[in-house]
């Protein structure tokens, strides 16, 4: 009923759990405790400065902004780049993004950009990082930049973006269920496309759009939303869904037109209930390119 230490660095005990069978006890001695190594902050030079075009597709559409920073934080781990980390308690790669990706969205033309501790190839760095990030996620370009430039979310100016909408049963977009319109067609199919054009130049020909919500602790609020439209075409026409293309700036905050608010404006003068299918931002448009 005693706890006896281990007979393994402290010799036999004689607890009575060893028999002869066992053989005679062997005592090792334990092993030896390292010395402590000071920790050493990683480098923070700024010497050198890539910025990256890439695709996000297929099922990384499910990775949210987060998690894509840290899936290329781990890349970067093993790939042995001379990354250059920013400073205080929490060191991390001085990494940015250009904008944020809606949770469930593909892209196609993105951009990133590092900082690395010495000059390092272009070339070199894409091939030892591409190997490291999983299928979906694809380097498209890599070119210097200076490192003393503006940073990548000030150079971003418009975004491109594809998207699907297709007919909802009514009710479930705010409208009555005896709400509809002549261009509706059989259960299942929307607006005509003659219907779908007058309602894109309505929402083009128009002065104002405002949006409203609330911020974070649920106080209303509005925005002008018009300046941010740029160009709106039909690329596709189907009674199922339509595809449409649209161009919107970006501002300083990062703040632009987002697919949701397109679809309500659309919903209202179609007069008929749309929800979103298949969303795609096709490209991010610098200031340098």
């Amino acid at each position: 009923a005693l706890v006896v230490p281990d007979c393994s660095f402290d010799g036999c005990s004689s607890c009575g759990v060893c028999g002869p069978e066992l053989g005679h006890n062997v005592v090792v001695p334990p092993p030896p405790i390292p010395p402590q190594a000071p920790q050493r902050a990683p480098a923070s030079d700024r010497v050198h400065r890539l910025r990256f075009g890439f695709s996000k597709t297929g099922s990384l559409a499910l990775l949210s902004h987060l998690d894509v920073v840290r899936m290329l934080e781990r890349a970067l781990r093993r790939s042995g780049l001379p990354v250059s980390f920013t400073g205080g308690f929490h060191p991390l790669p001085r990494l940015q993004l250009a904008l944020a990706l809606p949770l469930g969205v593909e892209a196609e033309g993105e951009w990133l950009d590092l900082e690395f501790v010495e000059p390092i190839a272009p070339a070199e760095a894409l091939e030892r990082l591409q190997v490291q990030l999983p299928d979906g996620f694809r380097l498209l370009s890599v070119a210097a930049v200076p490192v003393s430039g503006p940073s990548l979310a000030m150079e971003v100016k418009a975004a491109l973006w594809r998207l699907e909408l297709q007919p909802a049963p009514f009710g479930t977009d705010g409208l009555p269920e005896s709400a509809g319109t002549p261009a509706m067609a059989s259960p299942g199919h929307g607006p005509d496309r003659t219907a779908w054009s007058q309602a894109l130049a309505s929402l083009l020909a128009a002065d104002s759009l405002v949006w409203q919500d609330t911020d974070k602790k649920g106080r209303p609020r509005q925005r002008e939303c018009r300046p941010a439209l740029e160009s709106l075409e039909l690329l596709a026409w189907q009674p199922e869904r339509v595809t449409l293309r649209l161009r919107a700036t970006v501002d300083e905050a990062g703040r632009s037109l987002r697919p949701e608010q397109l679809r309500h404006w659309l919903s209202d003068r179609l007069g008929a209930p749309l929800r979103l299918g298949a969303l795609c931002r096709e490209a991010l448009q610098l200031q340098s390119c």
